[in-house]
């Protein structure tokens, strides 16, 4: 059975361990591993915080998630303190052991190249904001990412269908 991800108390656990945990609502450009990725690691740099790692989802991950596909996280060493050596695998190891404390089921097979699937559904809205007043979609959407195409606006399908 799955349960609710608590996204501040997962938050403030991996944070007691020096690694971030970043939501699609929590950074600008959310919608696949790359952008998402990307932000992140800006994010971190930003933030000027002692940080060994990074957990996060993005956009698509959040979408299946609300169906009750379970969450599949996304991990890595983004170390922002000097001399510090963490490994994207010191990174997973550490938050499996976090899941594990909080009592959330997880699969991983130990690969720091794969994600980590989380057994929980979102306990809030996550996802990124704000939403296009035309098409609903998230804003980034309407962006359109060059990494993927996952996010065209579909408002200007419909223009496109209609000839217009």
């Amino acid at each position: 059975m799955q349960r609710y991800l608590q996204y501040d108390s997962l938050k403030a656990a991996l944070a007691e361990k020096r690694i971030a945990l970043f939501a699609p609502k929590d950074v600008e450009v959310s919608c696949c591993g790359g952008c998402m990725g990307g932000s992140v690691e800006s994010a971190i740099a930003a933030s000027r915080t002692p940080t060994y790692g990074a957990v996060f989802w993005h956009d698509q991950d959040h979408e299946g998630a609300l169906e009750g596909d379970g969450f599949y996280f996304r991990y890595g060493a983004y170390e922002y303190i000097p001399l510090a050596v963490t490994t994207s695998l010191e990174v997973g190891q550490t938050l499996c052991k976090v899941l594990t404390t909080l009592g959330y089921g997880w699969k991983w097979e130990g690969d720091p190249g794969s994600c980590i699937y989380v057994y929980a559904t979102p306990d809030e809205d996550l996802g990124s904001e704000p939403k296009c007043d035309e098409c609903g979609f998230s804003e980034s959407r309407c962006q359109c990412c060059s990494s993927c195409g996952y996010y065209t606006c579909q408002c200007e399908e419909e223009e496109d269908d209609d000839g217009s």
